[in-house]
Order: C-alpha cells, then sequence, then structure tokens
C-alpha cells in the first residue's frame, strides 16, 4: 500500500474540509501538510478515513462505525463500554468523546506508516462478515473498502463471502488503488454481493465524498430517518 501511485487532486479542499479537525488535533496537520500531488495508496486510504469520520462525527443518530486494516491480520477499532469492548463506535456517544476520536484518528494515521504491500483479503471479507452480523438489518450497512483487489475465489475466502451473500441491506464499495486489476476475477468474487468496483486512478475529495452521500442516499430511501452503519 505504499506504492506512490496516485494522483491527489483538491489537496486544498480536502485540507479546508478537515480544518476543524485538524484545529483540534495536531496530527492531522501534520499529516495534510506532509502530502503531495502524487500520494501512496495508505496515504489515500487513511486520508479517505478522514474525510468520511469528518462527515459523519456529528451525526446524532443511532448508527455505528467501524475502522479495520487488514495486513497480516485484520485488526478492528476497539471502544471500552465498561466490561464490554465493542469492535464498532456508536455515533450518538461515541464519536462525541475527545478521547474517542483522538484515538480513532490516530489509528487512521498510523496505517500510513504500518500498511505494508500485503492485503488480506480474506481477513477483509471476514470482518465485512462480521461487521454484518454486528450491525444487524435494523438499519443500512455502507462499507468502504481500499485495497488493490477484491482476493481470491478460494476457500480462505468463499466461507466469508457466503456469509455475507446471506445478509440483507448493506452495500460494500471496493475503492480499487491498482490499474492491473483482474475485473472478471473481481466479478466472479462479488456474484450474488451488494459489492460494486470503484477505480482509484486518481483521488479528489469533493468526488469522493459525493459518491459516498449518493450512496448513502441510495441506501436510505427519500423521506426517511437517516440511521446507517458505516
Amino acid at each position: 500500500m505504499n506504492k506512490r501511485n496516485i494522483s491527489l487532486k483538491t489537496l486544498h479542499s480536502a485540507t479546508r474540509e478537515l480544518e476543524s479537525l485538524s484545529s483540534s488535533i495536531k496530527e492531522v496537520k501534520t499529516f495534510l501538510n506532509s502530502l503531495t500531488p502524487h500520494a501512496t495508496r495508505s496515504e489515500i486510504a487513511a486520508l479517505a478515513s478522514l474525510l468520511v469520520l469528518n462527515t459523519l462525527r456529528h451525526n446524532q443518530t443511532e448508527g455505528k462505525l467501524g475502522l479495520v486494516t487488514f495486513a497480516e491480520t485484520p485488526e478492528k477499532f476497539s471502544v471500552q463500554h465498561g466490561d464490554e469492548i465493542r469492535s464498532y463506535m456508536e455515533f450518538l456517544g461515541d464519536l462525541q468523546s475527545e478521547e474517542v476520536l483522538v484515538s480513532l484518528v490516530y489509528s487512521i494515521l498510523d496505517t500510513v506508516n504500518e500498511t505494508g504491500g500485503h492485503e488480506n483479503m480474506a481477513g477483509a471479507f471476514r470482518s465485512i462478515a462480521e461487521y454484518l452480523e454486528d450491525f444487524g438489518t435494523s438499519r443500512p450497512t455502507l462499507m468502504l473498502i481500499f485495497s488493490t483487489g477484491v482476493g481470491k475465489y478460494d476457500e480462505d475466502h468463499l466461507p466469508f463471502i457466503q456469509a455475507i451473500k446471506e445478509r440483507e441491506r448493506y452495500q460494500i464499495e471496493f475503492m480499487v488503488m491498482e490499474e492491473n486489476t483482474n475485473l472478471r476475477s473481481a466479478l466472479r468474487i462479488l456474484k450474488g454481493i451488494n459489492a460494486k468496483l470503484v477505480p482509484l486512478e486518481n483521488f479528489s475529495s469533493q468526488i469522493f465524498i459525493g459518491h459516498v452521500l449518493d450512496v448513502i442516499d441510495h441506501l436510505v430511501p427519500s423521506g426517511s430517518i437517516i440511521q446507517n452503519d458505516a
């Protein structure tokens, strides 16, 4: 994920969009100042995660937000509630906590340096299946996956893919940061899953957030109360 091949457009717009977050957490400003017009894949994934967090952090519904990195072993960001440790945050409560917000931002920024070249896509599918089970179907779930592909059609992936197929009210957006992705193979893997491949040859913060909001609008019927999980 550290290959530098993604053209980063509208950097000033992204900086402006994250101004509130960077003013309260100096590491965000340091990260933004380090970005160049040619970003690594891990930098793009971190920037996109910050933009999503910034968009959702004032959400006052009962939705949930999860974060997982999937290099050698999938690692979920967790929040402790008394004796219970949850692998997700609640919009109403957790994201209003400065401690949780800062810890989440640090976890996002840590991925820039920690994420190497290996992607455990079987672990990613396992995490998707687990999140869908945790979140349930009372509200729709949006999954954003930043990767160089969608994995393989093999015994490591199939059990989790099958578990995902049995779920409802979700959408998975694979933000694929690799020019040579085998589309035929990818479509075979994703057959029967509510998923879409979105090639990322370049990255614009405005277009990205617009796309995310469009997907949310599609998941949540017009006029209904927005209580989606992400």
